[in-house]
Order: structure tokens, then C-alpha cells, then sequence
């Protein structure tokens, strides 16, 4: 049996969350789509339930991506992490230590890949 697949997704350009959204709801995901670092927390707090956290880097606002991951790893120590970014890619010390990096554009089967290496780690 496959374990349970809930995913906080925090993307900020509404058309690249909706089609995330879209992939990992067709791999049985539960998706908590969050355009921002702050809905991201807020979604945290309310579900007990979340097993991964995906985020880009590049976050409108003051938090960047790195920022809510270093937050989730602190507070949701269970939660793992996935980190996306086309434009920068940090060096692996930046990581928490439950946290996976990808590079943007990702190949659909790459993402739901990582999601499931995530909730099996």
C-alpha cells in the first residue's frame, strides 16, 4: 500500500502552481496549493498530516524559499522538503537536512519521483 501523499506546494506565479497543482493530484497527492511563505505556515499549522513541503526559491516578499524551509525543518522536523529553482541553485551546506533540491523546469516524472522518494525516506 502506498503511504499517504500530503503535499504543501508554495509557488508564487499562479499558472506554474496550478499545473504542479494538476501533476501531483494525478500521482494521488492531497495538494495544499500556498502562494506565499506565510499561507505555506498557515497550511502547516492547520494539517498535522503534511508529509512534504515543496517550495520555490524565489518567493514574492521578504521570506524566500530558503527561508520557509529552514522555518518547516525547524518546526515540522518530519515534514521533508523539496526545493525548486530555475535561476539559482544553492550550495547543499544552504539545505536543511531533510531537504531535496531541483532544478526548474523539472520533468514531470522527476518531481513525483522525488515526492515519493520523500515520504519513503
Amino acid at each position: 500500500m502506498q503511504a499517504c501523499r500530503t503535499v504543501v506546494l508554495v509557488e508564487d506565479e499562479p499558472l506554474q502552481r496550478e499545473s504542479t497543482v494538476s501533476l501531483l493530484v494525478d500521482d494521488g497527492c492531497v495538494v495544499h496549493p500556498a502562494a506565499s511563505h506565510e499561507e505555506a505556515l498557515e497550511i502547516l499549522q492547520r494539517n498535522p498530516h503534511v508529509t512534504v513541503l515543496i517550495t520555490d526559491i524565489a518567493l514574492s516578499g521578504a521570506e524566500t524559499g530558503l527561508d520557509l524551509a529552514d522555518t518547516v525543518a525547524a518546526q515540522w522536523p518530519q515534514v521533508r522538503i523539496i526545493i525548486l529553482s530555475g535561476r539559482v541553485r544553492p550550495h547543499p551546506c544552504v539545505l536543511p537536512e531533510n531537504a531535496l533540491f531541483c532544478t526548474k523546469p523539472c520533468a514531470p516524472g522527476a518531481l513525483t519521483n522525488l515526492v515519493r522518494q520523500c515520504v519513503d525516506w
